[in-house]
């Protein structure tokens, strides 16, 4: 796929108004402790769209020039102030929401003592939840796009069933 496909922006370079079709990368980071998945989720800042509600990781717009790759990497520094490589994130699904296009990613953070760095304008708090937990904490507590979107909690949970 080409760098510049779904991008945020309109081919003058100037931001794609709102609604326009875009890209969006997102990245899951887990860890295993004692047998169990745990998932982080980050509460969203007050001050941003679904404040107080939680979502992936980390994610956001594909940027001009931008992969999915690269955004899904940038995100995670900006939001959570952990730099990754490409190595460390693993394609776990993509689809189409109509006017978005998503790209999932996985990290797997099990024994890497991460510190992170909060971006406070966009994130309140972090939290890792159990995968027996999932579905109900994203039911209770996430945004709404990821209430109404049973791809997240199915891939989650088909990737973890495999054994990986």
């Amino acid at each position: 796929m080409s760098k510049d496909n779904y991008e945020t922006f309109t081919s003058c370079g100037t931001p794609s108004p709102k609604g326009e079709f875009h890209g969006n990368a997102n990245i899951w980071f887990y860890k295993k402790v004692d047998g169990k998945v745990y998932i982080l989720f980050q509460k969203r800042s007050k001050q941003v769209h679904n404040g107080g509600k939680y979502d992936t990781s980390a994610g956001g717009h594909v940027d001009k020039g931008e992969t999915f790759v690269e955004a899904a990497l940038r995100e995670a520094k900006e939001e959570i102030g952990i730099s990754l490589s490409p190595e460390e994130i693993y394609f776990l699904y993509g689809f189409n929401s109509g006017t978005s296009i998503f790209q999932v990613f996985l990290s797997d953070r099990t024994d890497k003592n991460d510190t992170f760095t909060l971006d406070p304008g966009e994130v309140e708090s972090l939290e890792w939840v159990s995968l027996e937990n999932l579905e109900s904490f994203i039911e209770e507590n996430a945004k709404s796009p990821l209430r109404k979107n049973p791809f997240h909690l199915l891939a989650l949970n088909s990737f973890f069933e495999a054994g990986k």
